[in-house]
C-alpha cells in the first residue's frame, strides 16, 4: 500500500508539472499576441499624438486633426484583415475600419455572447491614459454563422481628446496549439504512468512473493515446524533482513528443543538409575530378610531340641528323686 501511495504521489506530481508547463506554454503563446497588438496600438496612438501636436501648433483645427488621424488609422490593416478601432470614453465609436456604418454610434452596451460588456470594459481599462488587455468571445467575420471564437484586445487611453484606441486578434490558434500540446502532455504522462505502474508491479511482485513465503514459514514456525529453513535468508534486501531475523528465531527454537530433549533424557536416566537403586535395595532387603528368617528358624529348632532334652533330663531327675 505504501508503494502504491508513493506511485500515486509521483503521478500526481507529474500531472501537476505537466499542467504548470501547459499554463506556461499558453502564457508564452499569449505573450506573442500581446506584444504584437500592443505594438500596433502604439503606432495608432502615435498617429493621434502627431495629429494632436498639429492641433496644438495651430496648423489644424481639432476637427481637421482628428479627421486626418482617423483616416490614417482607418486604413491600417495587419495580418490580412485585422484593424484598429477608436472610441470616445462614453462609448461612441469614431473609427471602425470594417464597419464604417457603426462610426458615430454609441456601443457602450455591446456585449459578447457570454455577456461581457466589451466597450465598457475597454473604456475602464484605458481610463486616465491607462492600458490593458481583455479576452472575450466574438464571431469570426469569415464565418458569422459559426461559433464565436476567443479574441484578445489591447487598448490605450489618449487623454487629450478623451479617446481610447486599440485592436484585437483572434487567439483560437493559441487554444489549438495549447490543445495539441495538452494532448502531447497527456500522452507523455500516460506513457510515463504506464512505465511507472509496470515497474511498480514488478517491484510489488518481487516483494509480495517472498513476503508471502516468509509469512507462511513464520506460520509454520508458530505451529512448531522448525525443521525447514527460512526462505530468502540469502537475499541482500529488506526481505533478506526479515528472513534472517526469522532464521534467528528458528535457530533459537531448535536450540530450545535440543536443550529440552537433553533435559528429558537426563531426567529419564536419573529416573532409571533411581528405579534400579530402589530395586537393588529391595533385593538386598529381601535377601537379608530371607537369611535372617533362615537363621532364626535354625535357632528356634535348636532351642526346641534343647528344650526337649531339658524336659527329658528333668523327668529323669524327678524319677531319680522319687
Amino acid at each position: 500500500m505504501r508503494l502504491a501511495g508513493l506511485v500515486l504521489a509521483g503521478v500526481i506530481g507529474l500531472a501537476a508539472v505537466a499542467w504548470l508547463g501547459l499554463q506556461d506554454l499558453r502564457s508564452e503563446l499569449l505573450a506573442g499576441h500581446e506584444a504584437k497588438i500592443a505594438a500596433v496600438t502604439e503606432s495608432g496612438s502615435a498617429l493621434l499624438a502627431g495629429a494632436y501636436a498639429r492641433e496644438e501648433s495651430g496648423e489644424l483645427t481639432r476637427e481637421e486633426a482628428q479627421a486626418a488621424a482617423f483616416d490614417a488609422i482607418r486604413s491600417i490593416r495587419y495580418e490580412g484583415s485585422e484593424y484598429l478601432f477608436v472610441y470616445q470614453r462614453d462609448g461612441v465609436n469614431r473609427v471602425l475600419g470594417p464597419r464604417p456604418d457603426l462610426e458615430g454610434e454609441n456601443l457602450i452596451d455591446l456585449e459578447d455572447p457570454n455577456g461581457v460588456p466589451l466597450i465598457a470594459e475597454l473604456s475602464a481599462l484605458s481610463a486616465d491614459g491607462g492600458t490593458g488587455y481583455l479576452e472575450y468571445m466574438w464571431p469570426d467575420p469569415d464565418d458569422p454563422e459559426g461559433p464565436p471564437l476567443p479574441k484578445l484586445s489591447y487598448v490605450e487611453g489618449f487623454e487629450p481628446w478623451d479617446l481610447f484606441i486599440g485592436t484585437g486578434v483572434y487567439i483560437d490558434d493559441v487554444d489549438a496549439e495549447y490543445a495539441a500540446a495538452a494532448r502531447g502532455q497527456v500522452t507523455w504522462v500516460l506513457v510515463v504512468v504506464g512505465l511507472v505502474a509496470a515497474v511498480a508491479g514488478l517491484i510489488v511482485r518481487t516483494i509480495r512473493r517472498p513476503q508471502a513465503a516468509l509469512i507462511d514459514r513464520m506460520g509454520d514456525l508458530a505451529e512448531g515446524d522448525n525443521e525447514a529453513e527460512v526462505p530468502g535468508a540469502d537475499r541482500r534486501d529488506e526481505i533478506g533482513e526479515m528472513a534472517r531475523a526469522v532464521e534467528v528465531f528458528r535457530q533459537n527454537a531448535l536450540e530450545k528443543l535440543e536443550l529440552e530433549a537433553a533435559a528429558e533424557e537426563e531426567a529419564r536416566d536419573r529416573a532409571e538409575a533411581e528405579a534400579a537403586a530402589e530395586a537393588e535395595q529391595r533385593r538386598v532387603l529381601a535377601a537379608t530378610a530371607d537369611s535372617f528368617e533362615s537363621e532364626v528358624g535354625g535357632i528356634v529348632q535348636r532351642v526346641g531340641a534343647s528344650s526337649e532334652d531339658l524336659r527329658g533330663a528333668a523327668a529323669s531327675l524327678a524319677d531319680a528323686a522319687e
